[in-house]
C-alpha cells in the first residue's frame, strides 16, 4: 500500500475545477480536459466517469526551502452528500494496477452535489505509470461503496503528456 496524505491546504487551494478557482481550459487529450490554475500556476486533468465520479489528477509544485519538487494529487469527487467519517479512517482506498493508494479521513463537500478529497503523493511517477498502464481503477469508500473507473476508455498516457506540457508552458 502506498500512503498518501490528504493535504488540507491543497484541498482549499484546488477544491474543485468547477469552483471559483481561476481555472482556464488549456486543452483536451485522451478524453480528459486539461486545465491551468492561474493562481497557483499548476495544471490538472479531469474527466467525469460513466458513474458521475469526477476524477482529477494534478501536478503540484512544492517549495521546500531552496528545492522545488513535483508532487501528484489525485482527487475523487463522488456524487451525493458526504457521509460522516470516523476519525482516523481513510475516506477511500484507490486501487490502480497492483498499488493501493489511500487518503486520510478528511472529506471535502463541494457546493455542486459532490464530496471527496485530494490524496497527495510524492510518488507522482508511480501513480502516473499506474494510471497509464492499468485498465481500471477501483474506488472503495470507507462505507464499503465500490466504484470502478474504466481507464481503458481514455488515453491516460496522452492526457498525462498534455498535463506535463501544460505544466512546462505555465511553470
Amino acid at each position: 500500500m502506498i500512503r498518501m496524505t490528504l493535504a488540507a491546504a491543497l484541498c482549499a487551494g484546488l477544491a474543485s475545477l468547477s469552483s471559483a478557482q481561476p481555472f482556464t481550459e488549456w486543452g483536451t487529450a485522451g478524453g480528459w480536459y486539461i486545465f491551468h490554475n492561474e493562481a497557483t500556476g499548476n495544471c490538472a486533468m479531469e474527466r467525469v466517469t460513466e458513474q458521475n465520479i469526477a476524477l482529477e489528477f494534478a501536478l503540484l509544485t512544492e517549495e521546500l526551502g531552496d528545492e522545488t519538487k513535483q508532487i501528484g494529487a489525485l482527487a475523487l469527487w463522488l456524487p451525493g452528500t458526504a457521509p460522516e467519517t470516523p476519525p482516523d479512517v481513510p475516506f477511500a482506498e484507490v486501487q490502480i494496477g497492483e498499488n493501493t493508494y489511500f487518503g486520510e479521513s478528511r472529506l471535502v463537500a463541494r457546493d455542486d452535489g459532490y464530496w471527496g478529497g485530494y490524496m497527495v503523493t510524492d510518488e507522482q511517477v508511480r501513480m502516473d505509470l499506474d494510471m497509464a498502464s492499468a485498465d481500471e481503477m477501483t474506488i472503495t469508500t470507507y462505507t464499503g461503496d465500490l466504484a470502478y473507473v474504466d481507464l481503458s476508455r481514455t488515453d491516460v498516457e496522452a492526457a498525462l503528456s498534455a498535463l506535463l506540457t501544460c505544466q512546462a508552458d505555465n511553470g
